[in-house]
């Protein structure tokens, strides 16, 4: 590939220049691109549950309290919680204790989280912030529009950002926010990025004229590790699924490569409509899949790292599906039904629910996620 990258070494300083709007010719179409994903990705998450009911006797007296606000976005940070919205954001730990809070505005908030970090960004404008489970909260400045971010498992992070003369920047951070690497694509727009669970590999997916492009790198070297193409196919999300697997996902079909660029399985959606998908399983990845574009009714299937199913379980009229460890959560209007893996049913309920978002927390529990507070939800 024709693209452009330095290297800077781990030592490299602290990176935080002045936020600067640079957009000019070329760079402007990031932007279209991003929001075409963006719009995708968000009819395919639709994590605003219709009707999701309290159960009191099977719920936690302890809330978590926070500001009610436009965009509201919730995440797990472990077992704890981070909501953004349009006027800032708060993380809580798995008890429900404010650990920080932050009012700052935005206009398209976005989270991304691992065990005990986040990062709140705002796709479109140039808020991006570290924000840890010790309450330290540090603001980057990255140098452009931000376009998309991810945090690696290891604790570092990847941010991209708009670059005068290039289709984007992907800045890599250490768990300290100290910069570690940064490649300029002269080729692809950036839709996303991953990093290794060990934090030493950077995956950037692309979109170019001809398809997707996905690149591989090391953050200890300043070549390119190899691509692999995809024609004529627009992939709109991606991730690792262990340490030599990633899970990429189109509107059409799953795709499972190595670290070299090697498919290594595909999973065709046989005409079906891909209504909801989670990445976020243990070694596994949970697809809604329906034959109507609408979404009412059809089937939830677990797929291996290679691709391979593991389990299919018919579902009604799916709002959200998550996943966590070993076990995925599907909920509806009137229903939340547990399950394995291999979508053996492990635990279900029935009953009017009217949260915004279920999230499922490690120990099997559920986080019910309203305007203004949060409850733990535990399956009897």
């Amino acid at each position: 590939m024709n693209d452009e990258q330095a290297f800077v070494p781990e030592e490299g300083e602290h990176t935080e220049s002045k936020t600067k709007k640079r957009i000019a010719g070329a760079v402007g179409f990031i932007v279209t691109v991003a929001l075409i994903a963006a719009a995708l990705l968000v009819y395919l998450y639709r994590d605003e549950l219709s009707s999701i009911g309290q159960q009191t006797a099977a719920i936690d007296a302890e809330a978590f309290t926070y500001e009610n606000g436009s965009e509201q976005t919730f995440a797990l940070v472990g077992d704890g919680l981070i909501m953004s919205s349009t006027s800032g954001f708060q993380l809580m730990s798995g008890d429900g204790t404010a650990l920080a809070k932050e009012i700052r505005a935005m206009s398209s908030p976005a989270v991304d989280t691992c065990s005990d970090a986040a990062l709140v960004f705002d796709i479109g404008g140039e808020g991006c912030y570290h924000v840890g489970t010790d309450g330290t909260v540090t603001e980057l400045e990255a140098g452009g529009s931000v376009i998309t971010a991810a945090m690696g498992e290891s604790g570092s992070f990847a941010v991209v950002t708009q670059e005068s003369g290039y289709k984007g920047l992907i800045t890599v951070y250490n768990s300290e926010c100290q910069e570690l690497f940064r490649w300029y694509s002269g080729v692809g727009y950036p839709l996303k990025v991953q990093l290794s669970p060990n934090g030493k590999r950077l995956a950037v997916l692309c979109a170019e004229e001809e398809g997707s492009t996905l690149h591989f790198f090391s953050l200890t070297e300043s070549e390119e590790q190899g691509y692999v193409s995809f024609e004529n196919e627009l992939l709109v999300d991606m991730r690792y699924m262990s340490a030599s697997r990633i899970c990429l996902v189109s509107t059409s079909c799953a795709y499972f490569t190595d670290e070299e660029g090697a498919v290594q399985g595909v999973y065709d959606f046989d005409g079906q409509y891909l209504c909801g998908y989670t990445l976020e399983g243990d070694g596994f990845a949970a697809l809604y899949l329906s034959p109507y574009s609408t979404g009412n009714d059809g089937s939830i299937v677990t797929l291996d790292t290679d691709g391979v199913l593991l389990g299919s379980a018919e579902v009604g009229s799916l709002t959200q599906i998550a996943a966590n460890g070993s076990r995925v959560l599907a909920a509806g209007g009137d229903y939340m039904t547990l399950y394995s893996d291999t979508l053996e049913t492990l635990a279900s309920h029935s009953g009017l629910v009217t949260a915004k978002s279920a999230l499922l927390r490690s120990d099997g529990a559920v986080l019910l996620c309203y305007a203004y507070s949060a409850d733990v939800y535990t399956f009897e």
